[in-house]
């Protein structure tokens, strides 16, 4: 499965919050997730919405300007929050995380290769999306 996910995080033992980026690599069966520190404060962050009565996991982001992103507080007649970039769009990635994706099982004799960023298992009628 092609993941290619933008949410909101937090680091352990780190107060700022980050923009978590996860993607799979296209010719390695790994994941990558870099995390990109933002100018907001974390604890803030989950306070606030926490009072919306959601978390983090419930946050979509969206893209604005390089090194900007914003989300909703709320339904669709809610606020907007915008979340910087320390350094707008020149903001490196503060932490990375990296792990390897295991062949899929498949019955005997199925051959499967990794191929732009899925795995794929050949059959009669030629290679699948496992």
């Amino acid at each position: 499965m092609l993941r290619d996910d933008i949410r909101l995080a937090t680091l352990p033992g780190r107060s700022a919050l980050y923009i978590a980026w996860t993607t799979n690599e296209y010719s390695t069966p790994r994941q990558v997730t870099q995390y990109w520190p933002t100018t907001e404060s974390a604890a803030d962050t989950i306070r606030f919405l926490a009072e919306a009565g959601k978390t983090l996991a419930d946050v979509e982001l969206h893209r604005g300007h390089p090194g900007e992103y914003s989300f909703r507080t709320g339904g669709a007649w809610s606020s907007w929050v915008r979340c910087n970039l320390t350094n707008g769009g020149r903001t490196l990635p503060d932490h990375t995380e990296v792990i390897d994706l295991p062949a899929p099982k498949v019955r005997k004799g199925i051959e499967v290769r990794y191929r732009n960023g899925r795995w794929q298992k050949c059959l009669r009628t030629g290679w699948q999306t496992v």
